[in-house]
């Protein structure tokens, strides 16, 4: 129906907004409208809608220290399984192993960046792989792995060239 239509896309709406005003750095304003969205979401019970909502609700709490960071995170996941989304389970997963890492838990973001690439594998996602390989590639470094931190940036590198995607400068 027409109200349907139009309550999926307000809450669509609301999540490219808040993910507009997080990568503004307008942390308040992401949440505001993250909360709008998984409320609109939840009315639809779209588990995908509600668990990028959560997604963004997490990348939100994350990034100001909030302990809801970790609750946001398990209903993004809970959520994102049962609407089979790989590529948003990716991006969960990849903003929780950058937050192990920062927090010197290596081997869980190790264990992080595994799952990212495998389901950039099962997604045939040529810049997910190169991401988790980048990723892998920065935590082995830490450790002191150099060999095979050396590998996963080779494997990175070929795969960003060939899909001519230029990271920073």
């Amino acid at each position: 129906s027409d109200v349907c239509s139009s309550d999926l896309e307000a809450v669509e709406l609301s999540l490219t907004a808040a993910s507009a005003a997080f990568f503004r750095s307008d942390l308040d304003g992401s949440g505001r409208l993250a909360h709008a969205a998984l409320e609109g979401a939840e009315r639809l019970a779209d588990p995908g809608l509600v668990g990028r909502a959560y997604l963004q609700l997490e990348m939100v709490a994350s990034e100001a220290g909030d302990p809801e960071r970790s609750r946001f995170a398990e209903a993004a996941l809970a959520a994102l399984e049962r609407a089979q989304d790989d590529r948003a389970i990716a991006d969960l997963r990849t903003n929780l192993g950058v937050s192990a890492h920062d927090a010197g838990d290596y081997d869980g973001a190790m264990a992080h960046y595994a799952v990212v690439l495998d389901l950039a594998d099962r997604r045939n996602d040529a810049i997910g792989r190169a991401i988790a390989h980048n990723n892998l590639a920065e935590t082995l470094t830490t450790l002191g792995r150099l060999d095979e931190a050396a590998g996963h940036l080779d494997e990175a590198d070929t795969l960003f060239a060939a899909c001519r995607y230029g990271l920073g400068g």
